[in-house]
């Protein structure tokens, strides 16, 4: 078995600068002082970000299953086919974004799209952590 510590590269995205600074210096060997920790990864905005743990029984549709978690961010505007949560009859559910057609709602195969009113977007799924 080899030792992963010696070969293991991470990527990290490029907002997270400061947090890949505290990764361990292969070349001499120091570390900094502070770990780093997923929220360093994935909650750039910890005010407007909420991790919600995925209980829709339609949520398999978006390849999500039960107990896959979504990060999502309030102040985030979504891009064009990404996944939201809209605030829809006092509960709050997982759809689309769909840009071109100015509408989001859940996707259903047996609803037209047209006549689909947009729905409030209450906010922006930013990362899935899946469950194994």
């Amino acid at each position: 078995m080899s030792d992963l510590s010696q070969s293991l590269v991470l990527s990290l995205p490029s907002a997270s600068t400061a947090a890949a600074d505290q990764l361990i210096d292969s070349q001499s060997g120091n570390t900094a002082a502070l770990p780093l920790t997923l929220d360093d990864l994935l909650i750039p905005r910890p005010a407007s970000t909420i991790i919600f743990p995925v209980r829709d029984p339609c949520a398999d549709q978006y390849a999500l299953r039960p107990g896959d978690l979504l990060v999502v961010d309030r102040a985030v505007n979504p891009a064009d086919q990404q996944l939201v949560i809209i605030s829809a009859n006092n509960a709050l559910i997982i759809g689309r974004h769909h840009l071109q057609s100015a509408k989001t709602a859940p996707d259903s195969p047996d609803k037209p799209e047209n006549g689909i009113k947009p729905l409030p977007i209450w906010g922006t799924v930013t990362y899935i952590i899946r469950k194994q």
